[in-house]
C-alpha cells in the first residue's frame, strides 16, 4: 500500500499519476481490498479478522517470501514485483493460518544454510526481520504471532531471548546444538543420542544439519542420562559383577544402553544410566539379609548358576520376582557378587526336566561298566582318538560333555569289556584273558593308552565260557 499524500498531494498529481499508470486488471488481492472498503463480505477469514492495511500488507511479504525465499532484498522490488507478489502471497493466506504454516515449513525444508547454528534470522531473513525490527511502530497483525509459534514449536529458542516482541519464557523444542550448550556436551554426541533413541530421524547419525528438533522436555532427559552414562567397560566395577555377567545383564535387558539397540557404537551410547544402575541392585538387595558372616553354602550368583545348573539370567528374574527367599548379603559387601543364594533353592524354585537331555558322563560309565577315567579316554578328552563320539553341554553348570544313548548301544553292540566277560564266566580275569589270548582275540587297543580291557564283540563272546 501507499502513502497518497506523498504519491499525489493534490488533484493535479493524481490525474498525472493515473495517466502515466499503465492499465492492469485488478489483483485477487487488490479485489480483495475493494471488495473490505465497500462493506462487501469476504471468504478470506484470517484476512478478516484484521485491519485491512495488516491483511494487505501481510499478504505480500507472504508473497515475497513464497516466490523469492528469505534472501530476498526488498530494495529493488518495483511495482510488478509488489503486484506480483500481491498475487503470491494472497493465495496463501487466503488459505488462513493453515495456508502460511505450510509455507513456513517449506522454508525450514528447503533452507540453503543447514548447519546446526542456523537460527530464526538466519532461516526467514527478511520475513524475520520485518517482524523483529520494523521501526515504522506499526502493528502487523496476527502474523507475527503464527511465525513466533511456529518458530517455538519447531526450532530452538532459548529461554530470555526477545522473540518477535516476546520474551521467550521455556524453550520448546531443542537440537543438538543447544542440548550440548546447556549440558556441556558434545554436539555429534548429542546428535546420535537423538538418532538412537529415536528423537529425530536421519539416515546418517553423524550428518547434523540443525533443522533435526526434538521436544525440549525428552532431550533434556536424554542429556541428564549421557551426563550420568557409565561406560559398559567401567559397569563390572561399578557393580561389583564380573564381565560375563554385566554382558548377561545387558543381553537379556535388566540393563538398557543409550543405544536403545540402534547400536550406534560410541562409549557413551552403550553406556548405561547410573541411575538405572543403583535402581537394579536396589531392587536386587531389597529382599537380602544381611548377616555378619554367611550361611555356609550360600553363593554369589554365577556359583549358584553353576551349581543348579540354571541360567543366571532366569535367577535374576526370580531374583526380581521375590521367588528366592534364601538371600543374604555379608556386611561391608555391596554390589551384585555380594548377593548371596542357596543353589538347591534356586533348583527348587526353577524346576527343570533333564530327563530328555543326553547321558551324562557318570550315567555313560555306569551303561558300559567303565570307569570315569576310562571313559574320559574313551571320548578322546585327553588328546587320544576317541572311540565314543561326545555332544557339548550348553547348559549352565560343570557338566560340559554329554553322550548320546544311541552312541552308547552303538559302541555296546560292537565292544566288550573285560569286565562283562568276567561277570559272564564267573571267573577271574586271568582266566578270561587266558581263554581270549588262546582264541587269538587281543585288545583292540592297548589298555594302557584306552583304561579298560576292550574286545570285539563278535569275536570275544564266541570263546565258550
Amino acid at each position: 500500500m501507499r502513502n497518497l499524500q506523498t504519491l499525489a498531494p493534490d488533484a493535479r498529481e493524481l490525474h498525472r499519476l493515473v495517466d502515466q499508470s499503465d492499465l492492469r486488471p485488478p489483483s485477487p488481492l487488490q479485489t480483495y481490498v475493494l471488495r473490505r472498503l465497500r462493506g462487501k463480505h469476504t471468504s478470506a477469514l484470517w484476512l478478516n479478522s484484521q485491519d485491512i492495511e495488516q491483511a494487505f500488507r501481510a499478504s505480500e511479504m507472504v508473497g515475497v517470501l513464497a516466490g523469492w525465499g528469505a534472501k530476498q532484498r526488498l530494495g529493488g522490488f518495483n511495482d510488478q514485483d509488489w503486484e506480483d507478489a500481491g498475487r503470491l502471497g494472497f493465495d496463501v493466506t487466503g488459505e488462513g493460518e493453515t495456508g502460511i504454516r505450510a509455507l513456513f515449513f517449506d522454508v525450514l525444508r528447503n533452507v540453503e544454510l543447514r548447519h546446526g547454528k542456523a537460527g530464526s534470522h538466519t532461516i526467514f531473513g527478511f520475513f524475520y526481520e520485518w517482524l523483529q525490527f520494523d521501526k515504522t511502530g506499526r502493528d502487523p497483525g496476527p502474523i507475527r504471532t503464527i511465525l513466533r509459534e511456529f518458530i517455538l514449536e519447531n526450532m530452538a529458542v532459548s529461554p530470555g531471548t526477545d522473540l518477535l516482541g516476546e520474551e521467550v519464557v521455556k524453550t520448546r523444542r531443542h537440537h543438538a546444538h543447544s542440548v550440548a550448550v546447556k549440558f556441556n556436551l558434545h554436539p555429534k554426541t548429542v546428535h546420535r543420542a537423538f538418532v538412537s533413541r529415536g528423537l529425530i530421524s536421519s539416515e546418517d547419525p553423524d550428518r547434523m544439519t540443525g533443522m533435526d528438533t526434538c521436544e525440549a522436555d525428552a532431550a533434556e532427559e536424554l542429556a541428564g542420562e549421557l551426563q550420568r552414562a557409565v561406560p559398559v567397560a567401567k559397569l563390572p566395577t561399578r557393580m561389583n559383577a564380573t564381565r560375563p555377567q554385566v554382558e548377561m545383564l545387558l543381553r537379556e535387558g535388566f540393563l538398557k544402553p543409550l543405544d536403545s539397540g540402534y547400536r550406534i557404537l560410541t562409549q557413551v551410547l552403550r553406556g548405561v544410566d547410573a541411575r538405572e544402575v543403583d535402581r537394579l541392585l536396589a531392587r536386587l538387595t531389597k529382599r537380602a539379609t544381611y548377616v555378619s558372616r554367611a550361611t555356609p553354602g550360600q553363593v554369589p550368583i554365577p556359583q549358584a548358576a553353576q551349581e543348579a545348573k540354571r541360567y543366571s539370567g532366569e535367577i535374576m528374574c526370580s531374583l526380581l520376582a521375590g521367588d528366592l527367599h534364601n538371600v543374604e548379603i555379608v556386611d561391608g559387601t555391596k554390589g551384585y557378587l555380594a548377593l548371596l543364594l542357596d543353589p538347591s533353592e534356586v533348583q527348587s524354585v526353577l524346576p527343570r526336566d533333564t530327563s530328555h537331555l543326553p547321558l551324562t558322563k557318570k550315567a555313560a560309565a555306569e551303561q558300559l561298566g567303565v570307569s570315569l577315567t576310562a571313559l574320559d579316554l574313551l571320548l578322546g578328552l585327553k588328546g587320544n582318538t576317541p572311540l565314543i563320539e561326545w555332544v557339548e553341554d550348553r547348559l549352565p553348570g560343570p557338566i560340559k560333555v554329554r553322550i548320546e544313548q544311541a552312541e552308547v548301544n552303538s559302541f555296546k553292540r560292537q565292544y566288550v569289556t573285560l569286565g562283562e566277560l568276567i561277570q559272564r564266566d564267573g571267573t577271574n580275569h586271568w582266566v578270561v584273558i587266558g581263554k581270549l589270548r588262546a582264541a587269538g582275540i587281543d585288545p583292540v587297543q592297548d589298555p594302557k593308552e584306552i583304561g579298560v580291557y576292550l574286545y570285539d564283540r563278535l569275536r570275544a563272546i564266541s570263546v565258550p565260557p
